[in-house]
């Protein structure tokens, strides 16, 4: 099942993008997680443009990886996935599947 929403959305994604639609113009996040395809590692970056994302808020429950100002620059150079809460782990593999490269998640990307 989860295959054939992944086909659908990427089918009409590229439906879109091949009609000419262009992703109206939204204030985007100050920072966001960008997914490399190959990659162990995720990097915080903050978007000079629009970009596509897909976005994770979820009930944190118990300790958590935070960007603050001490671990921003760490952060920027690369955040091992392995590091990453569950949930976070999940929302990348999906969002690798579906071709998204970045992420939005409430506790680093604030």
């Amino acid at each position: 099942m989860m295959k054939t929403c992944i086909d659908d959305y990427l089918t009409s994604r590229k439906q879109s993008s091949s009609q000419g639609h262009a992703s109206p113009d939204r204030q985007m996040p100050k920072r966001l997680l960008r997914i490399e395809d190959e990659d162990d590692t995720v990097t915080l970056v903050m978007p000079e443009r629009s970009l596509d994302y897909a976005l994770l808020s979820y009930c944190w429950g118990g300790e958590q990886k935070m960007t603050t100002r001490d671990t921003l620059t760490s952060y920027m150079r690369g955040i091992k996935i392995g590091t990453l809460a569950q949930t976070i782990r999940d929302a990348i593999r999906i969002s690798k599947r579906l071709r998204i490269r970045y992420l939005w998640v409430d506790a680093l990307c604030k």
